[in-house]
């Protein structure tokens, strides 16, 4: 895939093919199409709905609560703990908070099969959340958005201001464009363990973006010519896929972790680790 996220016609239903049959968009996404012009006609009305990733360059500049978005990624069963945490936003001064609901685990197939729970967040924040962020930028032309912070729902914010949050985003050093603000453990890097040189960070709880950050990770998290059916951990595929100068880790966590109960094995909703719990694995 180029810069633009541009359809093409995937080789898992051929012409010899018994038609209904899956079909792979570009962009990731697939659809059960009952016929050619069926394929035809889903892949065209896909194409128009995507975006130019040049389109998700952020505008330079300290961020600011008025230039920042945070944008919570949630689902219709975890209502309470996104309401809990856009008060604890708002109540700080953040007047841009956007929540999108994500698919549900094991309710959604792609090119048939299942998405597994380690792989639903990465599904819903390519095919849900990254068009929300694309959507609050375009819709902010007059006042330049310079920051976007991802939000799983079950984060937690305990301090008395955002202040700690915006001191991240605009630390030093300037390379590094990803702040990874929210997570649970970090495990040290490892090329015999994980198959590349970079630490992996557990947990994707929040996210800064700056300047160029977001569009870096729809590039890592789209561009997939080879494995365009693939899904994994979110967390994983940011530390695999880019590379250790572009990410910035907060040390400690500024989010605390909640557990809830879509996730499996979850024993309940209590709080399961707070920023000052956190230890290196």
């Amino acid at each position: 895939m180029a810069s633009k996220l541009s359809p093409r016609l995937s080789p898992a239903a051929p012409m010899g093919k018994v038609w209904p049959a899956w079909r792979l968009c570009s962009c990731g996404r697939s659809f059960l199409c009952g016929g050619l012009g069926s394929a035809k006609a889903t892949l065209s009305k896909c194409r128009a709905n995507h975006f130019e990733l040049a389109d998700l360059e952020l505008a330079a500049g300290d961020a600011t609560l008025a230039a920042t978005v945070f944008i919570i990624l949630s689902h219709a069963g975890q209502k309470h703990h996104e309401r809990a945490l856009q008060q604890q936003l708002r109540e700080r001064g953040a007047s841009r908070v956007i929540t999108v609901y994500g698919h549900v685990c094991g309710e959604k197939k792609h090119m048939g099969r299942i998405v597994k729970h380690n792989q639903i967040t990465m599904f819903s924040v390519r095919h849900r959340w990254l068009r929300a962020a694309w959507s609050a930028i375009r819709e902010n032309v007059r006042s330049p958005t310079r920051a976007v912070v991802y939000l799983e729902c079950n984060a937690f914010f305990e301090g008395p201001t955002l202040k700690p949050l915006l001191d991240a985003l605009v630390a030093p050093p300037t390379s590094a464009d990803i702040r990874w603000m929210g997570w649970r453990r970090v495990h040290r890097a490892s090329r015999w363990k994980f198959k590349h040189p970079n630490e992996v960070i557990e947990g994707s709880k929040a996210i800064g973006f700056v300047r160029g950050g977001l569009r870096r990770m729809a590039a890592a998290l789209c561009n997939t010519p080879k494995n365009a059916h693939a899904y994994s951990d979110f967390d994983a595929m940011l530390c695999r896929r880019i590379a250790a100068k572009h990410i910035i880790r907060s040390k400690p966590s500024l989010f605390g972790v909640r557990r809830h109960k879509s996730a499996p094995g979850s024993r309940g909703e209590r709080i399961i680790s707070r920023p000052a719990e956190r230890r290196r694995g």
